[in-house]
């Protein structure tokens, strides 16, 4: 099962910038960063559901352009070294169940014959 507890392993006990043990040494943002990324936690949080959730960040007319940046900048920073999509395609591989191999038997364009 995949849970917090499984990805903060994963990801070496990384800090989340809007969580309240964030600082700019563990984050590499600034403070007024770190607390651009919690209002926008905050706010985006405060939604029940995943998808209201991804439209609120997603929406353009909101004050959180800096916690956006913010965000942003963290998570290109620190994503690179989880491997998430080499260990999710290695995964789906030994299942047999990599869209490589769906797209193959549903007719659809790929290598196979």
């Amino acid at each position: 099962m995949w849970e917090f507890e499984a990805w903060q392993e994963r990801t070496k006990h990384v800090t989340l910038p809007y969580d309240k043990n964030a600082t700019p040494s563990r984050t590499s943002l600034s403070l007024e960063e770190l607390a651009a990324v919690r209002a926008l936690a905050a706010r985006i949080h405060a939604y029940p559901s995943f998808r209201k959730r991804v439209n609120e960040y997603l929406a353009k007319d909101d004050n959180d352009t800096l916690g956006k940046a913010a965000w942003n900048k963290w998570f290109l920073k620190v994503n690179g070294g989880w491997n998430m999509k080499k260990d999710m395609e290695l995964s789906l591989d030994m299942h047999e169940r990599h869209p490589r191999l769906l797209i193959g038997t549903i007719g659809g364009v790929s290598g196979r014959q």
